[in-house]
């Protein structure tokens, strides 16, 4: 399996699972191991209550954390590569799967809520744009993921308030402020 680390990371992509809205992180990551698969093919899931568990994807081949809060995502900087069909994204992708079949039921707004954070969270993280950053996974593959009941893209394009000791460095440091330096020269990056 292929080793993905977050500067490999360009985007944040949004799926659903298809599954029922009942069921949990862990048993959608299960089913995905009783299909003998790795696990959940995506990096976080969304519960229909807005918790979020982290799969062994995300967390380089560790059990499933389940509730895992927001800021502690990415703490993790070594990943396999998500398991979706587009090769070009199984790198470059932040996988986001909000747990339900919104072609059929919609999302909680719990999981609404929740994806407020990881994007406030990974935009910060990563100091991207979501406008140019954002993708629903319909937008890669035929597929309607993450479902036609699912919330309209345009409530997830905004560009969060970052201060400095929020902003996190794509390349080399983790989870350290940009170079290190949390007194000013920040002119350039804001």
């Amino acid at each position: 399996m292929q080793l993905r680390r977050n500067l490999d990371i360009e985007k944040i992509i949004i799926h659903h699972t298809g599954h029922g809205e009942t069921l949990t992180g862990r048993e959608v990551n299960n089913q995905f191991v009783k299909a003998n698969s790795f696990g959940a093919p995506y990096d976080v899931l969304v519960n229909f209550d807005g918790t979020i568990d982290l799969t062994p994807r995300w967390t380089f081949g560790n059990t499933l954390i389940v509730d895992s809060p927001v800021s502690k995502i990415f703490k993790y900087q070594n990943h396999y590569h998500a398991g979706i069909g587009n090769k070009n994204y199984r790198l470059k992708g932040f996988h986001v799967a909000c747990i339900g079949n919104f072609d059929i039921i919609e999302p909680s707004p719990y999981q609404f809520n929740t994806l407020i954070k990881i994007l406030i969270e990974f935009a910060c993280y990563f100091h991207f744009s979501l406008y140019t950053s954002l993708e629903y996974y319909e937008e890669i593959e035929n597929t309607s993921s993450p479902g036609v009941l699912f919330f309209p893209k345009k409530y997830f394009l905004f560009t969060p308030s970052c201060s400095p000791s929020e902003v996190r460095r794509k390349k080399g440091y983790g989870d350290e402020p940009w170079g290190g330096d949390t007194t000013g020269g920040w002119g350039e990056f804001f």
